[in-house]
C-alpha cells in the first residue's frame, strides 16, 4: 500500500505539472480556479529488536512493519467520495458544492490516461 501511495502521489504531481505547463504557455489564465489536492501523507515504520547470538549476520532484527498514515478528522469536515472506481464521471450532483472538484478529478483521469499512453489513471477519489 505504501508503494501505491507513492505512485498515486507521483502520478498526481505529474498531472499538476502538465496543467501548470499548459497554463504557462496559454495566452490567458483559465477562468476558474485549479483545485490543489493531495494524497494523505503516509510512510512505513519498521520496529526492530536487538539481534543476539553467534550468527547475527544472517539474523533479521525486524519484528513489525506498519503503514503510518496522516489522521483525517472526519468530524471537522465532510468526507466526500468524488468518483467511483468504475466510471470517469462525478458521483456528485451538479448543484453539489464539491461538484467542481469531482469534475476536475475526472479531467485529471483523462490527462493521466492520455499522457501514459493508456497505461494508467487514478480512480476512486475521495477525501475532505
Amino acid at each position: 500500500e505504501a508503494n501505491l501511495l507513492f505512485w498515486g502521489a507521483s502520478i498526481m504531481s505529474f498531472t499538476y505539472s502538465f496543467i501548470d505547463d499548459f497554463i504557462s504557455k496559454a495566452k490567458d489564465e483559465p477562468p476558474f480556479d485549479i483545485p490543489r489536492l493531495r494524497f494523505v501523507h503516509a510512510g512505513v515504520a519498521v520496529a526492530h529488536e536487538p539481534v543476539t547470538g553467534n550468527n547475527v549476520a544472517n539474523a533479521s532484527s525486524i519484528r513489525r512493519t506498519y503503514l503510518v498514515e496522516e489522521f483525517i478528522n472526519t468530524e471537522a469536515e465532510q468526507f466526500v467520495k468524488y468518483i467511483h472506481n468504475g466510471d470517469a464521471i462525478p458521483l456528485l450532483a451538479k448543484d453539489d458544492p464539491f461538484y467542481d472538484i469531482a469534475d476536475f478529478l475526472c479531467f485529471t483521469q483523462h490527462v493521466q490516461y492520455f499522457k501514459s499512453g493508456g497505461l494508467v489513471f487514478l480512480s476512486d477519489f475521495q477525501g475532505l
